[in-house]
């Protein structure tokens, strides 16, 4: 069905059933002729080339998933997702990023602003001797559970999506370092109960 015309595109959508009879909608655009003066221009040239560039998630992990609510990770998300949890899902990808006296924290985990930074601070480091490591792992530990901790599902049993999701989280928690403290040694990483967390854990600190 077309639900979007112009002189320059034409948009459609058809409807794909899952194996639970379950219909969800995929748009597309539909593919139309050459214009001329681009005919011109590549007239003669019998060379083609194709290369994917895959993204961070494998698209095998789809198969996995308890409910799969369209034909792809992709239609999935448009059917699941509404634009509040995308964006709250972008800020938990690349969330805010605090820096107290040369202690690096992820700002969500870091609870305390202002002079009660500086208090925290201090208790942190009488409670960990001044170790800098020590005192950012405690604070940015998490339990990849508690993620998901208002919205349980049966896919949190199955560990394939679970090291799809921790994988996820390192790729962008690490960026988001790298792109604010390039001269910086920042390590994200996942262990088991790391700093007493339960347990698979992601964790982030600075290497000196």
């Amino acid at each position: 069905m077309i639900y979007d015309l112009s002189t320059e595109r034409v948009k459609s959508f058809k409807i794909n059933v899952n194996p639970k009879g379950e219909e969800f909608y995929q748009a597309y655009k539909l593919k139309g002729d050459v214009p001329d003066f681009i005919k011109i221009c590549l007239d003669g040239d019998t060379m083609k080339e194709y290369k994917l560039s895959k993204g961070i998630v494998a698209s095998q992990i789809f198969d996995e998933f308890e409910e799969q609510r369209g034909t792809s990770l992709f239609h999935h998300s448009a059917n699941s997702c509404n634009i509040d949890c995308f964006l709250s899902v972008a800020y938990t990808l690349c969330p805010d990023i605090v820096e107290v006296n040369g202690y690096i924290f992820i700002s969500d985990l870091f609870d305390a602003e202002g002079d009660e930074a500086f208090e925290e601070i201090r208790r942190l480091e009488k409670q960990f001797n001044c170790d800098k490591t020590k005192i950012e792992q405690w604070v940015n530990s998490r339990s990849l559970g508690e993620f998901f901790i208002g919205c349980y599902s049966k896919s949190m049993d199955n560990d394939k999506i679970i090291d799809e999701f921790a994988k996820v989280l390192v790729y962008f928690w690490s960026r988001r370092a790298m792109e604010l403290f390039p001269n910086r040694n920042i390590i994200v990483k996942t262990g088991n109960e790391i700093m007493g967390e339960l347990g698979l854990t992601i964790t982030m600190y600075e290497q000196l």
